[in-house]
């Protein structure tokens, strides 16, 4: 599909800050762009589909809006997507943001299940999940510099990348794997001076996502803690996205975001 703007176009103009954003059709990814949205802003939003209620809100505001859609999973599409990203960038922003928050949990299963149809979804989860950050964030490394002086790289990782869970073979693998690939990003750009990117991977805590609904509907078999999962939205326990999403912004906007590249949100209650 083309790329759809809202307003003006991010390309071309300067802004205060650039801010890419992928899976802003729902939860978390679409929370933090309704809450870049402003004036002095450019949102590249990056997903499956187009949110009608991001173009609503850029239409309202004035802000620019710059939404892309298809898969990530899809290498085809993926780099396309890079191309559209970098097509989109405006000429010049104070602060340029990445954050690759795209992901999926899917495919519950023990590790030993992890054949045929199982290892499809896998494969798909390992382009969604570290490929496509890997990609965008390459796109978006070449295509900045001389932009802007101050350029953020936030992977949106996950507790299980650091605690391994039964039934979460591929989830918690491929967000160990994306640590780890912000360990090396970070060694790189820290080797640039100022002139490199400040980089994060942090956990954003259990948020009550469509994320949350399909762990909760997994195979109990296949999960042992699923009655954990299903206590904490029984009880309340699941943090708002909206809720989450004005952390994350908050922690981007510290003077020492970069200093600790493997994060937790909740270090900052």
């Amino acid at each position: 599909m083309r790329p759809t703007d809202t307003a003006q176009t991010a390309s071309g103009q300067h802004c205060d800050t650039l801010a890419v954003v992928t899976g802003t059709s729902r939860g978390l990814g679409a929370a933090l762009a309704h809450q870049l949205l402003g004036p002095a802003a450019c949102v590249i939003a990056i997903a499956r589909q187009e949110s009608p209620a991001l173009a609503a809100q850029a239409r309202g505001t004035g802000a620019r809006l710059h939404q892309l859609t298809g898969d990530l999973s899809d290498p085809a599409q993926l780099q396309r997507l890079c191309d559209e990203m970098i097509a989109a960038l405006p000429a010049r922003a104070e602060r340029m943001l990445l954050i690759n928050n795209a992901g999926t949990v899917a495919p519950i299963v023990a590790a030993e299940a992890l054949q045929a149809e199982a290892i499809h979804l896998a494969s798909q989860a390992m382009q969604l999940n570290i490929v496509a950050p890997m990609a965008l964030t390459a796109a978006f490394l070449q295509a900045s510099t001389g932009r802007s002086q101050d350029r953020c790289v936030l992977n949106i990782s996950s507790g299980a990348g650091r605690n391994p869970m039964a039934g979460w073979a591929t989830y918690c693998t491929t967000k160990a794997a994306l640590d780890m690939y912000t360990r090396v990003l970070k060694q790189e750009q820290a080797a640039l001076g100022v002139q490199g990117a400040r980089v994060v991977a942090l956990a954003p805590g259990v948020v009550d996502t469509g994320m949350q609904g399909e762990i909760r509907a997994a195979d109990p078999a296949a999960f042992p803690a699923l009655g954990r999962f299903q206590a904490l939205h029984a009880d309340g326990q699941l943090s708002a996205p909206e809720h989450v999403a004005r952390r994350i912004l908050a922690y981007l906007a510290r003077a020492d975001f970069g200093q600790t590249e493997i994060d937790d949100i909740r270090n900052y209650d």
